[in-house]
């Protein structure tokens, strides 16, 4: 955004807020941040020059900004190994762009022997295949939540990572719904001779699970030190408790406000692990036999601490 702005020096918060698809709450909060940073020792001079003042923003130029970016030597190998790894993912060898740009960072690096090499689940090349084919799948799907298979006719749609799990997203033939499947629970891919039309949609990350709707439901609110959590796991709705709206599109509000969220819970177990690592940012809101379970999972925590250095 900086160097945007230094290039117009005066620009209407408004008009910046539409360049980069924030509400203009959001870019006042950025910027009253960046007016604090700069290089040591953060003298006068070497803050960046930056107000806001009728609704304009007025950003002064400042020469170290203007220079090339340079990359240690750590950094230019973590960019390597991340663009290699994208490169073995679905479509990675159409990227004839990002595969020639990593070429000339590994010249540059002095360093061309780096391989990456992303082990997939066994059934990842042969459900790939299917979803760029347009071909139907009858699967085995094993669910952890209720420990049982189930047998289901899909159109794969899109195969990707994420977090270091193989995924699918795919139409649920028999409940007429997409779901997102992890490809190292599907335990059998067997053609059905039926082919179908794909349909254009986006790539994403996991948003649902395949098994969602046997799953029980938890609501709980999440202050701004937990807000992690609705980035980090699937959510089934979200929605702005206090302190403003969000940003266009996507119900999410800016650093400070409280939301509420709804999510689909594989086991009690799971969602303690989620509410000791939220802290007092998460409280469950329902059911209400998990209100107090971040409290009791906590005090088990301790329990067990305490008892460990008593028996040492």
């Amino acid at each position: 955004m900086l160097p945007w702005l230094m290039e117009r020096e005066s620009t209407p918060v408004a008009e910046a807020a539409a360049r980069f698809q924030l509400t203009e709450r959001d870019v006042v909060a950025d910027l009253e941040r960046v007016a604090m940073c700069g290089l040591p020792p953060y003298g006068p001079g070497d803050l960046i020059d930056l107000y806001i003042e009728d609704g304009v923003i007025h950003i002064g130029p400042r020469q170290f900004l203007k220079r090339p970016l340079r990359l240690s030597a750590p950094e230019g190998f973590a960019l390597l190994v991340a663009g290699r790894a994208a490169l073995q993912l679905p479509g990675g060898e159409l990227a004839g762009s990002l595969r020639s740009a990593l070429d000339k960072l590994a010249a540059a690096l002095g360093d061309g022997s780096i391989e990456v090499d992303i082990v997939a689940p066994p059934l990842t090349e042969r459900i790939t295949a299917a979803a760029e084919a347009g071909e139907a799948l009858s699967i085995t799907y094993w669910s952890p939540s209720t420990e049982r298979r189930t047998e289901r006719v899909v159109h794969p749609q899109h195969v990707f990572a994420d977090r270091g799990h193989w995924y699918v997203s795919a139409l649920d033939v028999a409940r007429d719904g997409r779901r997102t499947f992890r490809i190292d629970r599907i335990e059998r891919a067997a053609a059905t001779g039926a082919t179908f039309a794909k349909v254009p949609t986006p790539v994403s990350a996991a948003d649902w699970f395949a098994d969602a709707e046997d799953l029980p439901r938890a609501t709980l609110r999440l202050d701004a030190t937990a807000r992690w959590v609705a980035e980090r796991y699937p959510v089934e709705s979200i929605e702005i408790a206090a302190n403003g709206s969000g940003r266009p599109g996507d119900g999410r509000g800016s650093g400070g406000d409280v939301v509420i969220v709804t999510m689909a819970v594989t086991s009690e177990r799971w969602l303690e692990r989620v509410l000791l690592r939220a802290g007092p940012g998460a409280n469950v809101i329902e059911p209400p036999e998990w209100r107090d379970l971040g409290e009791r999972a906590a005090a088990g925590v301790l329990d067990r601490y305490r008892s460990t250095n008593r028996s040492s």
